[in-house]
Formats: C-alpha cells, structure tokens, sequence
C-alpha cells in the first residue's frame, strides 16, 4: 500500500521510559538509523521528559502514593506512515505540511485518549530514519509519529494498560486511520491478514542489515564478473594497442615515403615548368625557323631572277662584243680596201 498509516504500542517501567524517551528527543549523540542531520525532519510538540516527569507526578499525588517500581507508566505508540504519500504532501502541502501532520496526530492523541483514557503527554515526527539503498544509492526514510502516553486515566484514577485485551490494538489502529483520513491515509492492513511477524525496532534494523549484505554479496559476484571481464578486456586492448603502436610505426614509414615522393613530384613539377618553358622557346624557334625559311625562299627566288639577269646580260654583253669584232673587222676591211684604193692609183 501506498498510503498507509499503522500504529504499534510499546510499554515501558520508568526506569526505561528514560531512555526511549532519548531516542524520540534525538538526545543520543548517534542513531544507528538516522540519516545524516535532523533538521527539519524531526520536530516535536513540546519536552516529552519534562512533560512525562510533571504528569507521573500529578498522578501520584491524586493516587497518593508513588508508583511501583515495575509499574508499566510509558507508553509509546509509533505510527508509520507511508513514504510515498508523505513525499507527495511534502509536494503538495509546501509550508501547510507540517501543521496538516500536526493537526492529524493531535486528532489521533484525543481519539486514543476518548477510547481508553491513557493521557496524552506528547508526540515527536521522526523524518531522519531509514537507509540508504546499497545499489542505487536512494535515500529510503521511514517517516512516523512517536505518541507518548502516560498509563493513568486522571478521570477513573486507574491504568488502563490493565484493561487493554489483544483486539484493542487494533482498534487503535482504525483510530490512527480515521485520526489521517483527511491527507488521504487510510488504515495498514491487519497482520493477522498479511501474516507478517512484527519486529522490533533492534531486530527490523538487524533484518534491514541483513538484507543489505545479501544485496552486497549478490552484486560482489557482479563485480567479480564484471571484473573479470574488465581484465579481459584490459588484455584485448593492451594487445590492440601493440597492433596500434605497430600500425603506428608503419604509417610513419608510409609518411616518410610520401613525403619523399611528394618531393619528387615537386622537383618533377618544376622540371615541367622548365620543359614548358623549353618547348615555348622551341615553338619560337620553329616559328623563327619557319620565317627564315620563307625569307630564305624569297632570297633563292630572287637570287634566281637575278641570275637569269646576270645571263641575259653576259648574252647581251657578249652580243655587244660580237658586234663590235664584226664591226672592227668591218671597218679593217674598209680601210685596206681604201688603202688597196690608193695603191692602185
């Protein structure tokens, strides 16, 4: 159930009360089952010892006599109330929680007191118990009421523990649910219903312990299991890391040789800017080349046309010398003739 509220009556000699009375005023330096800090987690209704003290003794004086010793005056009723529906008016209620608890318990002292007639000395909330979850490390707090009765009825003048028979208890129980009906908690279920034995404070913490080491050993088996398979894996890696290094080594030898070869490359790429460079001045070489070709050519030519003028002048030359021997001769033979003229006359 997520919304119970129980209630367990203990009943202790005075020379007990003291110390019960220590643990609900948190007056012991150390609790086994308290959380940290108290804070805000415990707060009571006013000082149950004091409270408890002036009451034994107003009760004596209307008896008129002391107590026995061994006479059962303090009684203790704890209430438990569910966790989840606390957190949740935690939530819910903000600044109203703690005097909507307040409101609750006060009703559940005057019903207790109505049905029975223990008076009523006070109460103290205990928010700062429980344990820590050894796995997921959640804070499990057992939230509830200690109510603090004295075992003398000022109306009869009697004690009514003596009167108490085993079904009463459970009456107290449907008190505790009507007395918190109002925030939504309703009545634990009977154990004669759940068949579940209760314990003592002592033995449910004892209890809660042992279920913490068997929680503990279970997982030390996970842990061995899960270390195990760590060392495995420690050993894979330190196996792949020497491939790794391995790997390492041969990259950084493939690195050398392309460094090396991007070197080549470059020196391969400034040889080809020299080899265009070579073949832009061949290409004008050829064109010059080409162009004195063609000059040459013009110069044949007319190298050609000036022979062919060179002949026909040596033919003319010639001509002309052919034509002045005949001449020459012309004008020998004129002059012996003119010559043979004269002799003849």
């Amino acid at each position: 159930m997520a919304n119970f509220v129980s209630a367990r009556t203990e009943y202790y000699t005075m020379s007990q009360a003291s110390g019960e009375l220590k643990h609900v005023e948190r007056a012991f330096t150390e609790n086994k089952n308290v959380l940290g800090v108290h804070g805000d987690f415990v707060w009571r209704s006013c000082d149950l010892h004091a409270q408890f003290l002036a009451l034994v003794q107003e009760a004596e004086k209307r008896k008129g006599k002391k107590f026995q010793i061994n006479s059962n005056l303090y009684l203790d009723t704890v209430l438990v109330l569910s966790r989840e529906l606390v957190e949740q008016l935690q939530n819910d209620l903000g600044d109203n929680f703690e005097s909507s608890l307040r409101s609750c318990i006060s009703d559940f002292e005057q019903r207790f007191k109505d049905a029975y007639g223990f008076t009523p000395v006070g109460y103290s909330f205990h928010g700062d118990e429980g344990h820590v979850h050894p796995v997921t490390n959640e804070v499990i707090r057992n939230y509830h009421f200690h109510v603090i009765s004295l075992n003398f009825d000022f109306l009869t003048n009697t004690q009514p523990l003596r009167k108490m028979q085993l079904g009463d208890w459970s009456v107290v129980q449907d008190l505790a649910g009507h007395a918190f009906s109002s925030l939504g908690f309703v009545r634990g279920e009977s154990k004669s219903k759940t068949k579940k034995k209760h314990l003592d404070k002592n033995s449910f913490i004892e209890q809660l312990l042992l279920e913490k080491e068997k929680i503990i050993s279970d997982h030390k088996s996970i842990i061995q299991q899960q270390e195990f398979f760590i060392k495995e894996n420690i050993e894979f890696i330190a196996k792949q890391k020497l491939n790794i290094k391995d790997g390492c080594t041969k990259l950084s030898l493939i690195d050398n040789d392309i460094k090396r070869a991007t070197e080549l490359l470059d020196k391969i790429k400034s040889n080809l800017c020299h080899f265009e460079l070579l073949r832009t001045e061949v290409d004008e070489l050829k064109e010059g080349k080409k162009t004195l070709e063609e000059a040459n050519s013009l110069l044949n030519f007319e190298l050609e046309r000036y022979k062919l003028k060179c002949q026909r002048l040596e033919f003319e030359c010639s001509k002309l010398q052919s034509n002045s021997v005949s001449r020459h001769a012309l004008r020998s033979n004129d002059h012996s003739l003119v010559k043979n003229n004269r002799n003849d006359k």
